[in-house]
């Protein structure tokens, strides 16, 4: 099996690009893997690459770097034409700051144990979730293999821009404290074939996997390939009352706070009336703001682990 590998000398603040040279490739050639290997330019290059190598032939694909690179690869293997997204493999050597997706997958962050799987590892199909949104006034879509989030996570998120990717954990944490004192709960209307609600939120997660903010367990009854989105959101909740549920977002125990409503669901659309812009995240990545509309994709990506 030959593998084409995308390289994000960036991810992980250049952790990926040094690791690459020090170790990957050493590696990779000590276990007699065959491979060819890009590297990114530029924020999106990865899904460009990926169509590209796809029309080249390439059916086995690695990627190199941390959820932000996963994400545009899954972009890139969504979009394409060519064949459809099953007879791509994707396997993926972690090296991010959060890497909250291979949280769900259960795999290793542990660079030998990554590349392992390229020779052992076993296909898995997962769901795939498609998001359209609202951005420069333009609707747009964008698939997401983890969490999409809208509110208070795509607050934060766009408050730092890529700071949070840089520092890790500490960062977010400390950025969130921050944020509360600021944010405001958003009106919003949520509908769904599953569940309705019109009511302030001060944040919402929409969840193929658990994790998100480099460990926070934000939706955690989310089954990867069980065809559903787990939804949770926190309603009407004041500072006094998220501060007090911080730590439990680590856990995944805010589910049993009384402001906490969750339910599973194929689709669902979220508008808002408010002044302050519904912003969403998907994959941690800043992509627009509401209104939104989620579809699940039942198991359309093969992966690795």
């Amino acid at each position: 099996m030959s593998w084409s590998i995308i390289v994000n000398p960036t991810a992980g603040s250049g952790k990926a690009k040094k690791q690459w040279h020090q170790k990957v490739a050493s590696l990779l050639q000590q276990k007699n893997i065959s491979y060819k290997v890009v590297f990114t330019k530029s924020i999106g290059h990865a899904s460009e690459i990926v169509q590209q190598l796809v029309e080249q032939g390439s059916r086995n694909i690695a990627a190199v770097g941390g959820d932000g690179t996963f994400h545009e690869v899954v972009n890139g293997i969504m979009n394409q034409s060519v064949v459809p997204s099953i007879e791509i493999t994707f396997a993926v050597i972690p090296l991010g700051t959060g890497n909250d997706w291979i949280r769900s997958l259960e795999i290793s962050n542990d660079v030998e144990v990554a590349i392992d799987i390229l020779q052992n590892g076993t296909p898995f199909l997962q769901d795939v979730g498609r998001v359209s949104f609202e951005a420069g006034s333009q609707a747009q879509q964008r698939y997401f293999m983890n969490v999409a989030g809208a509110g208070f996570d795509a607050f934060v998120a766009q408050r730092m821009g890529k700071s949070h990717k840089r520092f890790g954990q500490f960062t977010y944490f400390w950025e969130l404290l921050k944020g509360i004192a600021v944010f405001q709960n958003i009106p919003i209307q949520l509908q769904s074939d599953d569940f309705q609600a019109k009511t302030p939120v001060f944040m919402l997660n929409v969840g193929v996997g658990k994790y998100l903010g480099s460990g926070m367990k934000v939706v955690p009854n989310a089954v990867l390939d069980d065809g559903l989105f787990d939804v949770t959101f926190i309603e009407k909740a004041s500072k006094l009352e998220i501060i007090g549920q911080l730590k439990n977002l680590y856990d995944g125990s805010f589910i049993e706070f009384h402001k906490v409503k969750s339910f599973r669901t194929k689709q669902i659309t979220v508008n808002t009336k408010g002044k302050m812009p519904l912003y969403l995240q998907a994959d941690g990545e800043i992509l627009g703001c509401a209104p939104l509309q989620f579809e699940i994709l039942s198991k359309k990506l093969k992966v690795l682990r």
